[in-house]
């Protein structure tokens, strides 16, 4: 059996969706019933056993259908059976297995006329099977396409490399804190700050600390936005040391294994993978229980409501105790122990081969034809 994935997350970023993909094929590429094919926008992953197709970048804001018209002559030329995106591509004919991230667009109103949305949903429709990364994002999803068939559609959670993300030795601590110069313990945030709507919620932090007199700890953010809100600089200028670095996996997870907490107190997440690599790294972890992020830390986070100040200083307070900071770092690792790649990739490998024993019995043949017809007439209209 013949599968395509589309690498195009590659082309846009190498973290979060793209350390996903990197773990999930890995996997994949074992599996000797699969003959695995890779289209490589940029930057897409070395997989050993896959057969790596180069292909034109990818341009969210025109001649999307035009694409598609691409990808199928790819499908046609390689005999591919199953097709899948890491970012909301479709091809024309040949039936998609999608891996559905969340639904923050839709539920936190974002624009949904700009074309990469409706890209997403051309690409949710237009699948024959939908893997949501949890729970809740299954459920979003339904919620927003409820005439989508729930017996064709499932959820399976994401997991860490535990090659990397692990409790580091006090001197890989120690040299990392001399490389940054941190000099005192640290806070920790991992990725956007803001986003839209401002749903990672930074600021209930930096606002739960506003009325401290002197600051005792520093705070890391790793990635995420270049510069800093003025409730961020107005801290800066009474004494709180606040840096933003950029760093790989490697040193991502000897960051989560020296600070005192991960600070996460989004609003949504469709999964919040900072969340468990975190407790794989023995870093206590201070987030909400919404979207997904209950349904990933168990009962392993130290939880707050992510509108409370208040809450958030009681938080830092009991995170700072260091029995009870030993105490969430034991759950948090027992927590992410539930889990692994192995099982997210067979449940996908599960559902490519069954998708493709329905197409050897002649199913999607007539949806496919006419859904190329309208793809064709977009592309021709997008030229035009």
């Amino acid at each position: 059996m013949n599968l395509l994935i589309d690498a195009v997350f590659f082309q846009f970023a190498s973290s979060g969706i793209a350390r996903v993909w990197k773990s999930i094929l890995s996997h994949v590429a074992q599996d000797k019933r699969i003959n695995l094919f890779i289209m490589d926008r940029g930057n897409a992953p070395l997989i050993e056993g896959a057969t790596v197709i180069p292909f034109p970048t990818y341009d969210l804001s025109k001649n999307t259908a035009a694409d598609s018209i691409m990808i199928q002559n790819i499908c046609d030329h390689y005999n591919i059976d199953v097709f899948s995106s890491t970012y909301y591509t479709t091809p024309l004919r040949t039936p998609s297995v999608l891996l559905v991230y969340d639904m923050i667009p839709e539920l936190l109103e974002f624009d949904l006329s700009f074309r990469d949305w409706k890209e997403k949903k051309n690409a949710i429709i237009y699948s024959q099977y939908q893997i949501s990364i949890s729970e809740s994002t299954r459920e979003n999803l339904h919620e927003f396409y409820p005439n989508l068939d729930k017996s064709r559609s499932s959820f399976a959670h994401l997991a860490v490399d535990n090659s990397i993300f692990k409790q580091a030795s006090a001197q890989n601590v120690k040299d990392f804190c001399g490389r940054h110069g941190i000099s005192k313990p640290y806070f920790l945030f991992v990725g956007s700050r803001q986003q839209h709507n401002n749903y990672k919620n930074a600021q209930i932090f930096f606002k739960a600390i506003e009325g401290y007199e002197s600051f005792d700890f520093e705070v890391v953010c790793a990635g995420g936005e270049k510069t800093f809100d003025e409730d961020v600089t107005r801290l800066q200028v009474k004494g709180l040391k606040v840096q933003r670095l950029d760093v790989g996996d490697d040193e991502l997870a000897v960051a989560y294994a020296g600070a005192i907490a991960l600070i996460y107190p989004s609003l949504y997440e469709g999964f919040g993978l900072p969340v468990l690599e975190a407790m794989a790294s023995g870093c206590p972890v201070i987030t909400t229980r919404r979207g997904s992020l209950g349904e990933v830390a168990g009962d392993a986070a130290l939880f707050v409501d992510g509108l409370d100040a208040q809450e958030m200083r009681d938080a830092l307070k009991e995170v700072g105790d260091l029995e009870r900071r030993r105490a969430y770092v034991t759950k948090g690792l027992e927590n992410a122990r539930r889990f692994n790649w192995s099982s997210f990739a067979d449940h996908f490998i599960d559902v490519v081969h069954r998708l493709d024993e329905e197409i050897r019995g002649g199913a999607y043949r007539e949806f496919s034809e006419r859904w190329a017809e309208l793809r064709m007439i977009q592309a021709d209209v997008d030229y035009h």
